[in-house]
């Protein structure tokens, strides 16, 4: 709500100024409570941007228009008795992205005069990068018009809003294509499910779903043109290579146990049990006491 100055200002705003503060000596506002920003992104001058993404984040140089992230490594939350193991580590691993970018029809192409609200679940078939969308109006959008793509974690009444992208001062007719290039891109790992729902705003602040073109193969889906690329996630080469796997683990391991225990082979693939360490070679197993 805006300043008024005639009216005083609201108990809400009282309320939001108490926890902030701009100290003048060091050029900073200064706030004693977390901030919560849109999700599009906050902005570091005009230089930087820090984003979310759908499952990722994402730095964006301004100048380049380069959205960039980094290698990704985790940990989950150590009070639940079922991450205390190797299962609540994620292994540092780095995003390898398809080297073009996909244009699909998601449900065919669309019908020649069917058109219905732009609502739906959409489950993603493969890990994806999405960078735009493609729609056939069903309606006509005066240039006053703010036209707002949003899409939320399972469904719009229970999930949180992953992402919102608006289209401002443009004009469309029935039959007219409304393109989203989107700011940054939106990644969502193969089986992620996501509801999304495009809503239209006029200058009374009105809103209502926007009416866009059916498929014709299935007039209760919204015909749509998603722009994406795949995605892998790879996990990166260490000092000390693991791979785990419920029960008893196997993994390799390099120099950093050989630089402890010069007699084991520096590179070797090996079984955990019972605390020690087996290679197996020429179908016996060769046991490696690692205790002290």
């Amino acid at each position: 709500m805006a300043y008024n100055w005639q009216n005083g200002i609201t108990k809400t705003q009282e309320t939001t100024l108490e926890h902030i503060e701009y100290i003048e000596d060091i050029g900073r506002v200064v706030t004693d409570v977390p901030l919560q920003t849109t999700l599009n992104s906050f902005y570091i001058g005009g230089q930087h941007a820090i984003s979310s993404g759908g499952d990722n984040v994402f730095l964006t140089n301004q100048s380049t228009d380069i959205a960039y992230q980094g290698t990704r490594a985790g940990i989950r939350r150590q009070s639940d008795a079922v991450n205390q193991d190797s299962g609540g580590i994620i292994r540092a691993s780095t995003r390898r992205y398809g080297d073009n970018l996909i244009l699909i029809e998601t449900v065919g192409p669309e019908h020649e005069s069917v058109v219905r609200t732009d609502i739906g679940i959409f489950t993603f078939p493969f890990n994806m990068s999405v960078h735009g969308i493609e729609l056939i109006a069903g309606e006509d959008i005066a240039s006053t018009d703010v036209i707002s793509w949003n899409i939320y974690n399972e469904t719009r009444s229970e999930g949180i809003q992953l992402y919102q992208q608006l289209l401002t001062g443009r004009a469309y007719a029935e039959g007219d294509r409304i393109t989203w290039w989107f700011d940054h891109p939106i990644e969502m790992d193969a089986g992620s499910v996501v509801d999304r729902e495009t809503v239209v705003t006029n200058t009374d602040g009105e809103e209502h779903q926007l009416l866009a073109r059916a498929a014709a193969g299935d007039t209760d889906a919204v015909y749509t043109i998603l722009k994406f690329r795949t995605y892998t996630d790879e996990m990166l080469a260490e000092d000390v290579e693991t791979k785990t796997r419920i029960g008893e683990s196997e993994f390799t391991m390099q120099a950093l146990i050989a630089s402890y225990h010069p007699e084991i082979p520096e590179r070797l693939t090996i079984h955990r049990r019972d605390g020690n360490m087996i290679q197996t070679r020429d179908g016996e197993d060769v046991i490696w006491d690692l205790s002290d």
